[in-house]
């Protein structure tokens, strides 16, 4: 019975120590998945930062463009024509260049998003398998329990056996004593 108690808690430990190994292992891989996270979205703030840099010296180069077509007012309508073609012509690269800029970032916000889903995924199937471990271990400690539990039932019944034996053996030992000194009695008697 002492020899079961320990391996009972022998197993209770290993089963103790398989979670708490399970449980780090998924909280490393959450850290990591965080990091990475963090990472890319600061990555992606540095390209917004520099896109808006962009827009910023476009419009810069739009103001700078309308003072030129007020010196070109000034001079001719037929430049102030040529002038509205280029402004046309600037606005819609202004344009094409903001659409890009802005498809690109979301393009990126969707690869990030599904780099994070994937590692998510990972983890999860990791924890997964760590708690299938953790249950099939908490199931082996339960039938080594029950043969444990078994092996003392059967060891009871033997001494209980044995005991039965003993009492027999003992009571027919008295019984016989007691019917040798009746007859030494009698042949005492007799004499």
């Amino acid at each position: 019975e002492a020899e079961a108690r320990e391996q009972l808690k022998a197993l209770e430990a290993a089963a103790e120590a398989a979670a708490e190994a399970a449980e780090a292992k998924h909280a490393e891989a959450v850290a990591a998945l965080q990091q990475e996270s963090e990472a890319k979205e600061a990555e992606a703030r540095e390209q917004l930062k520099a896109l808006e840099a962009q827009t910023e010296a476009f419009e810069a180069a739009e103001a700078k463009h309308a003072e030129d077509v007020d010196v070109m007012k000034q001079e001719s309508e037929a430049k102030e024509a040529e002038a509205r073609e280029q402004l046309k012509a600037l606005e819609a690269a202004a344009e094409a260049a903001a659409e890009a800029a802005e498809a690109k970032h979301a393009e990126d916000v969707d690869v990030m998003k599904q780099e994070s889903e994937a590692k998510e995924a990972e983890a999860r199937e990791q924890l997964k398998a760590l708690e299938a471990a953790a249950e099939a271990a908490e199931a082996k400690h339960a039938e080594a329990v029950d043969v444990m539990k078994q092996e003392s039932e059967a060891k009871e019944a033997e001494a209980r056996e044995q005991l039965k034996a003993l009492e027999a053996a003992a009571e027919a030992a008295a019984e016989a004593a007691e019917a040798k000194h009746a007859e030494a009695v009698d042949v005492m008697k007799q004499e």
